[in-house]
């Protein structure tokens, strides 16, 4: 998710900023990704990364858990992960 901060939203730019946080959201963990590079024209179309570890998430903990992707051109993006607290219990629905 880095990765593809750095080189979609901030290298095109020429410099912006990434801000990585994690907190817990109930019994949830939302991690959160965000940056002020070019962000996104349409769509978000996840690449085969990304989109990998999206259905991995949810064949492992549920429908609830996976990556959420929201930007707007201009503006950067947010990429939000979320996952259960209590990994033991897979958080499965």
């Amino acid at each position: 998710m880095v990765e593809n901060a750095i080189f979609h939203g901030i290298e095109p730019k020429g410099s912006g900023n990434i801000l990585f946080s994690a907190r817990r959201q109930d019994d949830d963990v939302l991690v959160i990704l965000s940056d002020n590079g070019v962000g996104m024209n349409g769509p978000v179309v996840f690449g085969t990364g990304l989109n990998n570890i999206d259905e991995r998430l949810r064949f492992a903990f549920g429908g609830a858990y996976g990556i959420d992707i929201k930007g707007e051109a201009g503006k950067g993006a947010v990429v939000a992960v979320r996952l259960p607290a209590d990994l033991k219990s897979g958080g499965a629905e």
